[in-house]
């Protein structure tokens, strides 16, 4: 990593009690995923908001044959970043409420767990795409849209395409009351 991840690991993740619209040029991408135990299986999910809190993308998958929460929350994460570099989004908020996703992106504690090239393989999406990111951890109350939408793509079928056009409607709901509309 070329690109001072040092400052970005220092900057404070600001505490809220509902999502946050992003300041300036930023976009926010909110990551979550669900894991299942049980199953090994799971959902995984991003969306991206601009700063008046309207959704320029997002999406959402089913998982299978996975290791931990790690491992879904990782995958979220990376399908958040390289969907807004796709757009080519050059700033970005990175927000999840898994404290262990931020942890391993902004630290060489994952490089040797299993999901660790995974990890990698996000830090290096991050560095190359963007100008500028944050990666934080928020409480799951400013998280809600991708938390109910990360439940969506655990049931949504293997063969589904992962970009969503349009948000079901009960996640427009939560997104509304998220952004205090």
């Amino acid at each position: 990593m070329t690109r001072s991840l040092l400052a970005i690991v220092l900057s404070k993740t600001p505490k809220c009690t509902k999502w946050v619209k992003p300041v300036g040029d930023f976009l926010k991408v909110n990551c979550d995923a669900a894991f299942d135990q049980a199953t090994s299986s799971g959902g995984w999910e991003f969306i991206i908001r601009d700063v008046d809190g309207d959704v320029v993308g997002a999406g959402g998958g089913r998982l299978v044959h996975l290791m931990d929460p790690l491992h879904a929350e990782t995958i979220a994460c990376l399908q958040g970043a390289q969907a807004a570099a796709d757009m080519g989004i050059g700033r970005v908020i990175s927000e999840t409420d898994a404290a262990m996703a931020r942890n391993a992106v902004l630290s060489n504690d994952s490089d040797l767990l299993p999901v660790g090239n995974l990890v990698a393989e996000l830090k290096y999406v991050l560095c190359l795409n963007f100008v500028e990111f944050y990666v934080n951890n928020v409480p799951r109350e400013c998280n809600k849209v991708a938390h109910a939408l990360a439940a969506w793509g655990r049931d949504v079928q293997m063969d589904e395409d992962p970009i969503v056009g349009s948000l079901p409607s009960c996640i427009q709901a939560i997104g509304r009351r998220s952004c205090g509309i």
